[in-house]
């Protein structure tokens, strides 16, 4: 079963991160985007919540604060270092001067975090802030505090982003602006995390989604299968996949009633249509993952797998190391120049995802901290979202 709960909890994040470095990628389509943007970041918050879940472990909390830190904040400081070097020696390469640099150092201090980087500080404070919450409060009372925070955030980005207006040439407002966005972020993001663990408690079971893994199961029933919430037959593996398919269907008509939505910078539109956008999207992935799961030992499902365990990587070099730009640029020359050709837009993830391979076994072989991971943390299917 624990095998069966880890093989489709990194297909998940491997769906993950493939959607994000899709979503960057700046030539497919508005609609197409709207939708991933609605629920492609949500979905590693809500994981990270089923974990949780799953975690039996108690440690003190400053101990859990000192691992999530390991885990998270050490690659964060060190991948932005690395971007940030890159980001120097392209400005003295086309000539330019070194005040984006500059602002961009200060993103990193302050935890608001350059590029695709804001994830990491948003992942380790939305963690450890609902962990001690969940120390704290218990059932409903958690739930109202997390619903209730999350609400004031957004409530209080309208008035910041009204001070902003008209303030964006100065520098103090610039900086003030940054570290309210950063702090504002946290409880929408813990909102998730809370999401995931909610789902994560409904039938206590470890397997992953509780309760709602029996949807997939009741179908298998009526048809007079057998099997387990945690071990599906080939009927309840179906259901599943037909649930999670008609979820993201639901999240694709949620994506075509607004516009572009970011979660980094808390522009979600109607917050009420996002929250339910972002649910049915990172659970329709979940369920899909899940009745998918018999195949996780297959080659594609293999893959789904690596690219999960090692999201973290991709996560912090595609954008900021130019993984994605030179994916890119290899993908028009292998389309023969034409950027309006069926296969360049596959042909740039494809790319990407290759260059992205040397990499992430560079970094596991010879670095494993870049990957939250340390001697001691460098178990098969470890991750940074793994609460332990």
């Amino acid at each position: 079963m624990e095998k069966e709960r880890i093989a489709y909890m990194d297909m998940a994040r491997g769906i993950g991160i493939l959607l994000v470095v899709m979503g960057h990628v700046e030539f497919y389509s508005l609609s197409l985007r709207r939708w991933l943007s609605l629920f492609h970041m949500p979905l590693f918050f809500l994981l990270s919540g089923v974990l949780a879940a799953g975690d039996s472990q108690r440690r003190p909390f400053g101990e859990y604060v000192r691992r999530r830190a390991r885990r998270i904040m050490i690659p964060y400081g060190i991948f932005s270092a690395l971007t940030l070097g890159v980001e120097i020696l392209w400005a003295l390469w086309r000539g330019r001067e070194l005040a984006d640099v500059a602002w961009y150092l200060y993103q990193t201090l302050c935890l608001q975090g350059f590029s695709a980087l804001w994830f990491l500080p948003a992942l380790f404070l939305s963690q450890t802030a609902f962990e001690g919450l969940r120390r704290l409060l218990k059932g409903p009372a958690l739930g109202a505090v997390l619903l209730a925070g999350a609400g004031a955030a957004l409530w209080l980005k309208g008035p910041e982003a009204l001070w902003y207006l008209g303030r964006e040439d100065q520098l103090w407002a610039r900086m003030l602006h940054e570290i309210f966005e950063m702090l504002l972020r946290v409880p929408v993001c813990t909102g998730f995390v809370g999401l995931g663990y909610g789902l994560g408690r409904l039938s206590g079971l470890r397997y992953g989604l509780g309760k709602l893994s029996g949807l997939g199961y009741g179908l298998g029933r009526l048809s007079g299968q057998t099997g387990s919430p945690a071990s599906p037959s080939a009927a309840g593996c179906a259901g599943r996949v037909l649930a999670g398919c008609a979820l993201l269907g639901l999240t694709a008509w949620i994506a075509g009633q607004g516009e572009m939505t970011d979660l980094r910078s808390l522009t979600l539109g109607n917050p009420l249509l996002y929250g339910a956008g972002a649910a049915a999207g990172s659970v329709g992935v979940l369920l899909l993952c899940q009745g998918l799961a018999p195949l996780a030992g297959t080659l594609p499902g293999r893959f789904l797998r690596y690219l999960g365990v090692n999201s973290l990587t991709i996560m912090a070099t595609h954008l900021g190391l130019r993984v994605l730009s030179t994916g890119s640029k290899l993908a028009l020359w292998a389309g023969g120049g034409d950027p309006e050709g069926f296969w360049w837009k596959p042909l740039i993830l494809g790319f990407t995802l290759l260059l992205e391979i040397p990499l992430i076994e560079a970094v596991n072989r010879w670095f494993p901290l870049l990957a939250g991971r340390g001697r001691a943390l460098s178990g098969g299917g470890a991750s940074q979202f793994d609460h332990r």
